[in-house]
């Protein structure tokens, strides 16, 4: 029997993150998924699953722990028993400042001091996932500052909760998705994660009959030809490449160049990207509109590696980043918020 008044949990094994930080401390984000821990042998496994070199973290505050910054950009997971978790946040050197739920600052008890439309907190949103081909009994935690995740993440994890029925557990598919917007007038690409899963919601439904009733959720009843039990659901695809490769390798190259602080690849940057993706695809380009998706996927592989520093970085880039160094106040981590997304 527990006791009363101890608050049991659920062990973190690990974090799921869409960041690293450069040579200099800056943020990066990342257009695949990187995990830490402290049980190498997880990271050694997710390296076997998904790809990636299996290093030491380097991070002050990661010390003691293992990382891969794999090349899936969607992973299967388990719904975990532990709440997702949502607040408005603010961090400095020292920690948490602030965390309140946009009335209530909690640490201090008293009211919330941001004003709205200026707030100096960010919107954190957490997610407790149970990555099913992974040794270990507890939880690897995906945490985002992101707009788009804050509107969007809980409310799709809580659907397919729910819409799993209480008779087994949900599973879906964690994936990174790339998006744009404009801020200031000009456009910024992004990171966002999202859910996704490899069943209609005809076929959860149809799963978890026995056990719920449609009519809770105001949808109607599955139809007799439907899958009437878990067991007849299709089986998921037992072919692990859809989480290892590029689904858009054209956009993956790009958002990782936006990543690095690289230009749009028109206007005066054309000769660059020719010159450096003609060196990595062995062969002159006069037009990046010659490239297939396979030599697509080559050259997101490549700059990834730059990127992260396992390849060197050719001496146009290096110019090129020299000269445009991105000022302190750029953080790419916050994405664009939902009303200023173009439809």
């Amino acid at each position: 029997m527990p006791i009363l008044t101890l608050q049991t949990r659920l062990k973190e094994v690990g974090r799921i993150r869409i960041g690293q930080k450069g040579p200099k401390g800056q943020p990066q984000k990342l257009s695949c998924f990187r995990f830490t821990s402290f049980d190498k042998r997880a990271i050694d496994k997710i390296a076997q699953l998904y790809g990636g070199e299996v290093r030491p973290c380097t991070d002050k505050d990661l010390q003691g722990q293992h990382e891969v910054i794999t090349n899936a950009s969607e992973l299967p997971f388990i719904v975990s028993p532990v709440p997702p978790s949502q607040y408005m946040e603010l961090w400095s050197g020292g920690g948490c400042q602030r965390r309140c739920d946009g009335q209530t600052e909690h640490i201090s008890g008293k009211n919330c001091v941001c004003t709205p439309g200026e707030e100096e907190c960010k919107p954190t949103t957490r997610l407790s996932l149970v990555l099913p081909d992974v040794p270990g009994i507890g939880v690897w935690r995906l945490e985002s500052k992101g707009w788009n995740a804050a509107v969007e993440l809980i409310s799709t994890f809580e659907f397919l909760q729910k819409i799993s029925g209480p008779g087994r557990p949900a599973t879906g598919l964690l994936a990174l998705e790339e998006r744009t917007g404009r801020v200031d007038g000009k456009t910024t690409r992004f990171m966002v994660p999202v859910i996704r899963t490899e069943f209609t919601p005809g076929q959860l439904l149809a799963a978890s009959a026995q056990s719920l009733n449609p009519g809770d959720l105001s949808l109607p009843a599955p139809q007799a030809t439907q899958p009437a039990t878990v067991n007849e659901l299709p089986a998921p695809n037992a072919d692990p490449a859809h989480v290892v490769k590029d689904p858009n390798p054209r956009g993956a190259f790009f958002a990782i160049a936006h990543e690095m602080g690289l230009p749009p690849h028109d206007g005066d940057a054309k000769e660059m990207y020719y010159d450096v993706v003609g060196k990595v695809v062995g062969r002159e380009l006069t037009s990046l509109a010659m490239l297939t998706d396979d030599e697509w996927q080559t050259c997101a592989a490549w700059l990834r590696k730059v990127q992260s520093g396992e390849n060197k970085t050719p001496k146009r880039i290096s110019d090129y980043l020299t000269a445009n160094a991105l000022s302190g106040e750029y953080d790419p981590f916050a994405d664009v918020p939902q009303d200023e997304v173009p439809a």
